[in-house]
């Protein structure tokens, strides 16, 4: 598990033995009242070497 908080104790998890994250909600459904998608879409693409559209 990577993040969680008081309201999703599973937000963000990881698989150890291959390259696999996964999230609980759609990052890329964003808007101005709901910013993390955009911050978490753009984290990914930088962790994954790719550039961000």
């Amino acid at each position: 598990m990577l993040a969680a908080n008081d309201e999703c104790p599973l937000e963000v998890l990881q698989r150890q033995q291959r390259l696999l994250c996964g999230t609980p909600f759609h990052p890329e459904q964003h808007d101005n009242r709901h910013r993390a998608g955009r911050t978490s879409l753009r984290n990914f693409y930088k962790l994954a070497g790719l550039p961000t559209p």
